[in-house]
């Protein structure tokens, strides 16, 4: 299932001194095909969108109105669907004041591996699990609920983080850097590009009372000359790619990189870059089209 994929966005209540307006973008498929949703989801996020959810009936995705294109929209709904199912498509103007409505209306817990929890505040905790984080739905990245965000979960609740230096890169809310700090990591660095990300990050360290976690703005060139024995990075296959010789330098002897949000498809160029850095692949695992490797040094 597609469901409330999340990338990088906060309607920011709204601390973001500017607050911003939405174009959604409603596709109707007919039938409903689930593979053909996570392309458009692959195709449009290429594009700057940067959050979706879906009924099973249409898929519905979220771009800032000054990045808005018709024209790509049009060309990337040819490309994909013409010729190969019905399909109607219409756009709105979200207005930023009505985005936290829209996505608490959507925001439900999430519980993997029977392990950990991730609710928002307004969510009843589940006190028998070992983990419960606490996340603002503020349309960062990181709630649990798409694939990717699932499996890297899954992936660092496998791992031995205790006394670990831990490196969040594209940590959009925070809610890795977050697990690793309550798993026992003796210090987590959490870095992302986008302002608003960075802020939600803060928000959600302190709501989860995080008193070992670093939250920075800026990009990969930060952690150059630093040590981390993990490195977590949930982002996308070109990024990933052009980044991935910084997390090799940045890894310790024996570190573990563990790297998602690309479709399986990608795994065998991630992996062929990974050992040109002089890093051994341990383990794959997929969901839903999607993948998450783990590597050592």
């Amino acid at each position: 299932m597609v469901q409330l994929l999340k990338l990088k966005i906060s309607p920011v209540l709204f601390q973001h001194s500017d607050p911003l307006d939405y174009k959604e973008l409603n596709i109707h498929l007919h039938p409903w095909n689930e593979g053909i949703a996570e392309i458009l989801v692959a195709m449009l996020s290429s594009i700057g969108y940067e959050s979706f959810k879906n009924d099973e009936l249409s898929l519905s995705a979220y771009i800032r109105v000054d990045q808005f294109s018709q024209p790509e929209v049009d060309s990337i709904l040819q490309d994909i669907l013409e010729g190969k199912t019905e399909y109607s498509a219409k756009t709105e103007t979200i207005l930023s004041k009505n985005w936290n409505e829209l996505w608490e209306s959507n925001f439900e817990p999430v519980i993997i591996d029977d392990i950990c929890q991730v609710r928002a505040p307004f969510h009843k905790e589940n006190k028998r699990l070992p983990f419960s984080i606490l996340i603002e739905p503020k349309m960062s990245f990181g709630t649990g609920h798409h694939a990717t965000t699932a499996l890297m979960i899954s992936s660092l609740l496998e791992l031995n983080v205790k006394c670990k230096v831990v490196l969040d890169m594209g940590c959009g809310t925070g809610l890795l850097a977050i697990l690793a700090s309550k798993m026992g990591a003796h210090s987590v660095t959490a870095i992302d590009i986008e302002d608003w990300a960075y802020k939600n990050c803060l928000e959600n360290a302190a709501l989860n009372e995080v008193p070992n976690m670093n939250c920075i703005l800026g990009d990969v060139s930060l952690v150059k000359g630093q040590i981390f024995n993990i490195i977590l990075a949930n982002i996308n296959r070109n990024v990933l790619l052009h980044d991935i010789s910084a997390y090799a330098a940045s890894l310790s002897q024996g570190g573990i990189l563990l790297l998602s949000g690309f479709f399986e498809a990608d795994s065998e160029d991630i992996i062929a870059s990974a050992q040109l850095n002089g890093l051994r692949h341990i383990s794959t695992k997929n969901k839903n089209s999607w993948a998450a490797l783990l590597f050592s040094k």
